[in-house]
């Protein structure tokens, strides 16, 4: 009876880490690792594409949350140290309010993130059109460089004025490529060597 009983549990617990096991889900290194990796990801990219004012909200409530769980580890750390011991609490204090702060308003994080996308995509975009001005030939590199540093200002321009849209919708576009990696991931496994699933 014990026999059959630790055979039972033998074949259960193979099966469960055959689908289950964790490190092959994030390498996808086996038939069932891709496939829930697959399966993982859509998930993600189906709340991120259908909820994406609802998710970057929650980011900026999760970002809150670590950042204030940051200061307070650091705040509670800085008494094992024996030197700038007050530095380091003032600076796991500052973590913490701007976490709690962040928790009380993630709106507010969402517009800074959405403005520093935008100063990042309105300065890339005029130094790439500063550069590509000052070549003298004409070629069709230099004219797709012109173009695309064009559509870069438009989508600082975008998120600058429009912050929390703006932020949704790179959310929503984010969420279609997670879906579309998902479902690519899934379609893979089917299609796996068998040499590899082992």
């Amino acid at each position: 009876m014990d026999t059959v009983l630790i055979i039972n549990m033998t074949k259960g617990e193979i099966m469960w880490n055959k689908i289950f096991f964790g490190q092959d889900i994030v390498g996808g290194i086996t038939k069932w690792g891709l496939f829930w990796r697959g399966v993982v990801v859509m998930i993600f990219g189906a709340v991120f594409a259908f909820k994406p004012f609802f998710t970057a909200i929650n980011l900026g409530f999760l970002t809150g949350f670590l950042i204030a769980l940051s200061g307070i580890w650091i705040m509670i750390s800085a008494f094992t140290r024996e030197e700038k011991r007050t530095a380091w609490f003032f600076y796991g204090f500052l973590l913490t309010v701007a976490g709690a702060l962040l928790l009380y308003n993630p709106v507010a994080e969402i517009i800074f993130l959405a403005w520093c996308l935008a100063t990042f995509f309105l300065s890339s975009g005029v130094i790439g059109i500063s550069i590509s001005s000052s070549i003298s030939t004409d070629s069709v590199n230099k004219t797709f460089n012109i173009i695309s540093c064009l559509l870069s200002i438009l989508v600082g321009l975008f998120l600058l004025f429009a912050p929390v849209f703006a932020f949704a919708q790179l959310v929503l576009v984010t969420g279609i490529v997670l879906l579309a990696e998902g479902l690519l991931f899934v379609i893979f496994s089917f299609f796996m060597p068998k040499e590899i699933q082992q």
